[in-house]
């Protein structure tokens, strides 16, 4: 699912990622797995990819600073973003094996959300590599991920449901003649409309 943030959403990405890089750096926190490279895009694509999929969800993006791995990022998940398109999805040693880990990739405002997996159901041996002299972890192709629709109906009690269609901002894109000239109110009004009728499902 490709989502397109709103320059206002941008705004707030950018200082919550900011956020967390000085907060980290405040703690004294080093950089985990290897990473050498600038810790302040990662903080604020990281970001990102955690408000788009919230997006994607259809609820709001808290956008917590200083938690670190504690609990989830969006709701109960752990969101997994990376710059590149063609990029696998990360699991590592120390991810929670009953979490579920859903991969975003892209850079600011444009996101792919692309789906996700527990991490036990991870951790599989053809997954598993190093690469550029960092420790090994498991990479997950997209095509071992399971559907972010199977996600939204993830419990019992809510896998028979029928989910409303949200508007689909390329389909606006398309309409409007490019994403700078979309109707801003009007996609709020419908994502409004779209929201109400979730809450009788």
């Amino acid at each position: 699912m490709w989502i397109f943030l709103k320059p206002p959403k941008v705004e707030r990405v950018i200082k919550v990622g900011k956020e967390r890089q000085a907060e980290a750096i405040r703690m004294g926190l080093e950089d985990k797995h290897g990473f050498e490279g600038d810790g302040e895009a990662i903080h604020i694509n990281g970001a990102g990819g955690e408000c788009a999929f919230a997006e994607a969800m259809g609820v709001e993006w808290a956008g917590h600073v200083n938690t670190f791995k504690k609990g989830g990022d969006v709701l109960h998940y752990q969101i997994r973003t990376r710059s590149r398109h063609w990029y696998d999805l990360i699991v590592r040693e120390d991810d929670d094996p009953e979490a579920i880990f859903v991969h975003v990739t892209g850079e600011l405002p444009e996101y792919f959300v692309a789906g996700w997996i527990r991490g036990r159901d991870a951790r599989l041996g053809e997954w598993r590599r190093a690469y550029a002299g960092r420790e090994e972890a498991w990479f997950v192709p997209k095509n071992g991920l399971f559907s972010l629709s199977i996600l939204t109906g993830y419990t019992p009690k809510v896998i028979e449901r029928k989910v409303p269609k949200p508007p689909d901002l390329q389909e606006w894109v398309a309409r409007y003649g490019g994403y700078w000239k979309i109707d801003w109110v009007a996609w709020d009004e419908a994502i409004a409309q779209w929201r109400e009728a979730m809450r009788h499902v």
